[in-house]
């Protein structure tokens, strides 16, 4: 019985000294809510201790961002000021952000986002949320925006990340057979927008055109740390005067483009230019849209078809 209340009490002890220590700022001068980072323009606050708490945060219209200068504050506030996401369900811990019972690729309801399963298909992409399962010390779990991917790690932005982490991360990412996995086992997979709600949020109504950030559909690793994005402009209403654009490790290149949704096929309708100024003919163009890259156009222009 003694060995028992023994135990009992340490129990207590590393419990309280937990409770106490993640509600301090643990001698850091920076006081909470200070801006610490931002990605794409979205803040990015320090927390004080992982624990602490400031207040719920409401959108304008009322939508729960979340407590504030928390991790999940800034993934839903992220994801509200850059696409103007709102989730059915605004609550919950960071760890049921992940539904482990639907199968890879499945639409999340209660998220309206696509899950992916780490060691899954897809790989991570920029803009997408990282879900981290609890761990001994936290038990809610953890979320993070993914900031930049290469072929060797992923990079996530991230709010209250604790005293020993710093705003940014990089996460090792390695191929395994026809899956990609994150290696930190904490890490349970990765939300997305669907294509077609990512379309519809980012759409203009007034001009039919998408904003100058809404038009990225592809980014191609072109070898090492490096790689190439693909943009789509034009009127993607009436798939008009499109404009098919890459800039990156390869160099710009920018041509007139068609797209046929009911044949899934992308043509070149025009002369293009090379590196801003060395014109290609239309066949010289279309040799650069490879298989990959005709597909992401699809998905992108051709979401509500």
């Amino acid at each position: 019985m003694k060995w028992l209340l023994a135990i009992f009490v340490l129990i207590a002890a590393v419990f309280g000294a937990y409770q106490l220590i993640t509600r301090m700022p643990l001698g850091s001068s920076v006081l909470p809510g200070t801006q610490i980072d931002d990605l794409n323009g979205v803040a990015i606050y320090y927390n004080g201790g992982v624990n602490q708490s400031h207040g719920r945060n409401l959108s304008t219209g009322g939508y729960n961002l979340g407590i504030r200068y928390q991790c999940i504050e800034f993934v839903k506030r992220y994801y509200y000021e850059r696409f103007g996401h709102q989730m059915p369900d605004s609550y919950g811990h960071a760890k049921t952000f992940f539904d482990q019972t639907l199968p890879d690729g499945a639409l999340n309801e209660q998220r309206a986002l696509l899950q992916y399963h780490n060691g899954g298909t897809t790989m991570p992409a920029a803009d997408d949320i990282i879900v981290y399962g609890p761990s001994l010390f936290n038990p809610y779990g953890h979320v993070a925006i993914v900031a930049q991917v290469n072929p060797y790690a992923v990079v996530v932005a991230q709010q209250n990340a604790g005293p020993v982490y710093s705003s940014r991360e990089a996460i090792p990412l390695t191929q395994q057979d026809s899956g990609y996995r994150l290696g930190n086992s904490r890490v349970l997979g990765w939300l997305r927008l669907p294509p077609q709600l990512n379309r519809a949020l980012k759409l203009n109504a007034t001009t039919g055109s998408f904003k100058p950030d809404a038009n990225f559909v592809y980014r191609d690793m072109v070898g090492g740390p490096y790689f190439d994005e693909w943009y789509l402009e034009g009127d993607l209403v009436g798939r008009t005067t499109l404009k098919l654009q890459r800039e990156g490790k390869s160099g710009s290149l920018a041509v007139p483009v068609a797209i046929a949704c009911e044949s899934r096929t992308l043509t070149v309708t025009g002369d293009g230019l090379v590196f801003g100024h060395i014109a290609i003919s239309a066949a010289e163009a279309q040799n650069y849209l490879m298989a990959d890259i005709s597909a992401a156009v699809m998905d992108n222009a051709c979401a509500s078809h």
